[in-house]
């Protein structure tokens, strides 16, 4: 019988190298709204449904994510009605992003008192989220500037502020709440200006979220918008039984970075 009698321990040059390999694999690709699904939890201060984030109650918001997920998406409308879950679904997004696809992001929100409310409520869903909560910085070194996740920064800005708009090249701007945005013509369009930021990017991502107010209803001029896309884009609507929420996304040959 012949025996391995070869003990010899790999050497210090062969775990190196076993872990250089490893630490340049790439990561599996975990679906966004599979990782929101499984970590997202929403705090009991905060929240009318405090637990885990869910899409079970509210499955039309299911294909939101995937579309935001989508790399091909260039931009989403979605015109809701109240209290539906629809900030939650991007926030969510943020947390999720800065777990799976870290890169800068900016909220747009109707003024500054609605975003310091947002940078709240995002800290504190982040607080409940264990993969996020070690990233969370002390309440003394919250600023109403931005949203510091130590893997990407969430630059906060507000209609009527100019400076905040213009300042930032972000890859994913989140307008929410955009029908009650303040006219300013000092400050220039704000929607426009957002928009200016993603030019910098590979595959970004513009987001408009609202409830209609007025007859002159903006999320329903970019809803419509959505669905007259032409050339190579191609445009899906999804909305729900109760129609609660309406979703337009927009994609195509996405635009290189300059």
């Amino acid at each position: 019988m012949i025996t391995n009698t070869n003990t010899a321990t790999p050497s210090p040059l062969a775990h190196l190298a076993a872990a250089g390999s490893s630490a340049w694999r790439p990561r599996p690709k975990i679906p966004l709204v599979e990782w929101c699904e499984k970590n997202v939890r929403l705090p009991a201060d905060t929240e009318a449904s405090p637990g885990a984030f869910d899409l079970v109650r509210r499955p039309y918001w299911r294909e939101v994510l995937e579309a935001i997920d989508d790399p091909a998406t260039e931009s989403i409308a979605i015109m809701k009605s109240t209290q539906v879950g629809g900030t939650l679904v991007w926030m969510a997004a943020i947390l999720g992003w800065s777990e799976l696809a870290p890169a800068p992001a900016m909220i747009v929100t109707p003024d500054r008192d609605s975003a310091v409310e947002c940078r709240d409520r995002l800290y504190g869903i982040g607080l409940e989220t264990a993969p996020i909560r070690p990233r969370v910085p002390p309440v003394r070194d919250w600023n109403n500037r931005h949203l510091d996740l130590a893997s990407c920064r969430v630059y906060l800005a507000y209609s009527g502020s100019k400076q905040r708009t213009r300042s930032r090249p972000c890859k994913r701007v989140i307008f929410t709440e955009c029908d009650v945005y303040q006219a300013d013509r000092r400050a220039g369009d704000t929607i426009r200006a957002g928009r200016e930021r993603v030019k910098a990017f590979y595959s970004p991502l513009v987001l408009f979220e609202s409830s209609p107010v007025s007859e002159e209803s903006p999320i329903e001029k970019l809803y419509t918008a959505r669905g007259r896309a032409a050339g190579s884009s191609r445009t899906k609507k999804t909305s729900s039984s109760r129609r609660v929420a309406g979703c337009r996304t927009v994609s195509g040959s996405t635009r290189r970075a300059t």
